[in-house]
């Protein structure tokens, strides 16, 4: 016969977070990566593991978890380059109504403030996208052996017609 303090601890669910390596948690940490949530969101949810845990899958590459990883923030970037486009495009909040003194509308008048947050939305995303990514979205040309061992073939032709004998 067992003791009640055994029952008592079999019976307590376990506390804190996840850090054995599953397939359904990788697959749902990968999928909400997709849906371009970042991965610090992810980690606050209590049901998830830590970032240390999940980059310790990342560096054991536990079931190819750092392949599917790298493809699941590609493709978050890709997303962010889109959401980039949209809010480029999302003029609604650009323009406010000028009232006079009666409350009539007497004409429009550029919104600074939904502006600027936009420009500031673009520019954050922009400047994520260059450190994220840098040989898609950065500034710099890409300067990789593959790209400048490219040769260009240039032909000098002598023009004869207008020498003097």
């Amino acid at each position: 016969m067992s003791s009640p303090d055994k029952e008592t601890t079999k019976s307590k669910k376990k506390m804190g977070r996840p850090t054995r390596y599953s397939k359904a948690l990788s697959e749902e940490i990968i999928g909400r990566m997709k849906t371009g949530e970042p991965l610090n969101q992810i980690c606050r949810d209590p049901k998830m593991p830590k970032k240390t845990t999940i980059y310790r899958w990342i560096a054991k590459d536990i079931e190819d978890f750092s392949n599917r990883y790298k493809k699941a923030f590609e493709f978050r970037a890709s997303l962010m380059a889109y959401e980039l486009l949209e809010i480029a495009d999302d003029g609604s909040n650009d323009y406010m109504e000028s009232l006079d003194q009666d409350g009539e509308v007497m004409g429009y008048r550029q919104n600074g403030e939904a502006v600027n947050r936009s420009r500031l939305r673009v520019d954050t995303r922009k400047w994520l996208l260059s450190r994220m990514l840098p040989k898609e979205f950065g500034d710099k040309p890409d300067t990789s052996p593959e790209q400048s061992n490219q040769s260009i073939t240039v032909q000098i032709v002598r023009d004869d017609t207008n020498t003097t004998k």
